[in-house]
């Protein structure tokens, strides 16, 4: 008997940051919500501008002389708005200082909003140009685009803030760049690292979540935003894509380096979701000729899923097709084909992964034994494989989502 092994299905992600927080709204899920968290709690978290703020209008930029975004503070649960301490922020753009009042910058990336001018009821911040000979008001709310890139692992994970984007403002009067009126022309632009430490000093790693999927409760796949595409893509670190090897034979029997995949829109929580894998570059690797592998209707479904622990989750899997379709393996010339019908898989996992590229992903992992396929064709034979149908196979499905809104 010979013994299908593999499928290895798989995809990407990517990472992103933050400042001072408002808490997270609770959940039973490892990441509560789009927002800063840290490794460990209490953290110490650290602001450190490592490239001070600049201000651009109509052709005009200034610089500020002290950053506003270097701050301290403490962290005791995940949050969702850093907000710098400091209201005196030294910045002249083209005129007097600017008048804070009880506003100051916060960063954003559980709200999305990159950076804004905050908390609520602040009012605005104000000066006086005198490039422009007017003043101009940056009320509360106005945002400028800012991305959020965690870099590292573990403790020693950092996260990087690239502002860059244009605040929305105000002018009670008519000056040289503008009439009364309203505009989005403000442009600002600065990068800051926010680092963490425990109470000893010690490295405590720091992330920023501005999306992505999660398991809420006890058993669902959720996403921070809807309606939520969810889609995958291979890594380079899980190559080959999928493999099919036959226990007797030494070498792989079929490789596939790269695969697409994705699952249906997420418009609520689901307790019950599928993937569907695409793969390419596949060939038979004794000889080197092509193999495809058609999916057909045929998906990897997963349901009744249950918490294992705070990151880990186990649940039903299968193949589920249409019909009559099956899962084909086959080369263009029709020398050897493999066939996997719709059936139960074994040792089913996932694992919350993130966050990447500023957004939380879900690792899945489902190892099949007692795999039923058939063989048939001219060649099977001559390349090791017995033709008719088996029930010794075994196969392995890695995938790892991310939600697109």
């Amino acid at each position: 008997m010979k013994r299908i092994r593999g499928l290895v299905l798989a995809a990407l992600a990517a990472m992103a940051l933050s400042a001072s927080f408002a808490s997270a709204p609770a959940s039973a899920s490892v990441f509560p919500g789009p927002g800063v968290t840290a490794t460990k709690y209490p953290a110490t978290l650290n602001a450190e501008t490592t490239q001070d703020l600049k201000f651009w209008i109509t052709g005009y930029s200034t610089e500020c002389s002290t950053s506003p975004l270097d701050f301290e503070t403490t962290l005791t649960e995940p949050v969702t708005t850093l907000a710098s301490t400091g209201s005196e922020f030294g910045c002249k753009p083209g005129g007097e200082e600017i008048e804070a009042g009880e506003c100051t910058f916060e960063l954003d990336p559980g709200g999305r909003s990159g950076v804004k001018v905050g908390p609520e009821g602040c009012g605005s911040m104000t000066w006086f140009n005198y490039q422009c000979w007017q003043t101009i008001e940056i009320p509360e709310g106005s945002k400028a685009d800012a991305d959020y890139e965690v870099v590292g692992v573990g403790k020693e994970a950092y996260v990087a803030v690239d502002v860059e984007g244009n605040f929305s403002y105000s002018t009670p009067k008519g000056g040289f760049c503008h009439g009364a009126g309203e505009y989005n022309d403000l442009f600002a632009e600065a990068e800051v690292k926010l680092t963490g430490t425990d109470a000893s000093e010690n490295p405590v790693g720091v992330q920023a979540i501005t999306g992505g999927l999660f398991m809420e409760g006890e058993g669902s796949l959720a996403a921070y935003e809807y309606p939520a595409g969810v889609t995958g893509y291979l890594p380079n670190d899980v190559l080959p894509a999928f493999v099919a090897v036959p226990l007797e034979m030494e070498a792989e029997a079929i490789s596939c380096e790269a695969a697409e995949f994705d699952s249906a829109e997420l418009t609520e929580a689901v307790g019950t979701y599928s993937v569907t894998p695409s793969y390419s570059e596949c060939l038979f690797d004794s000889l080197e000729f092509p193999e495809e592998i058609d999916m057909n209707s045929c998906v990897y479904e997963y349901s009744n899923i249950t918490q294992v622990d705070s990151t880990n989750y186990k649940s039903d899997a299968s193949i589920s097709c249409e019909g009559e379709d099956e899962i084909k393996i086959a080369d263009p010339f029709g020398y050897c084909q493999m066939y996997i019908p719709p059936q139960a898989l074994n040792e089913p996992a996932i694992t919350l992964n993130g966050p990447f590229s500023g957004e939380a992903r879900l690792f899945g992992r489902t190892l099949g034994s007692g795999l039923e396929y058939t063989v048939e064709g001219p060649l099977c034979e001559a390349l090791g494989l017995t033709e008719g149908t088996h029930e010794d196979g075994g196969m392995k499905v890695h995938s790892l989502l991310r939600g697109v809104f």
